[in-house]
């Protein structure tokens, strides 16, 4: 999301969600939808994680090989 005003609506109905259902009150920044006031470049929100990409150097199949607390049943 870029649009400012896109942002301010989901913001806006994140902190009413937030207020209904919140056990803890949290009082939510109102104006940093500002920030996205200034164009920000496309980008095609691709990420590399460094589990995968360690995965990749190692020449493995299996993010298991890779990470250090593995999930055990």
């Amino acid at each position: 999301m870029t649009d400012p005003e896109t942002v301010k609506s989901f913001l806006a109905e994140e902190a009413a969600e937030k207020e209904r259902c919140a056990v803890v009150r949290v009082n939510p920044d109102t104006e940093y939808w500002r920030t996205f006031q200034v164009p920000y470049p496309a980008s095609s929100g691709v990420a590399l994680g460094f589990d995968r990409l360690l995965m990749l150097l190692a020449g493995k199949e299996n993010l298991e090989d890779v990470i250090y607390f593995p999930f055990t049943p």
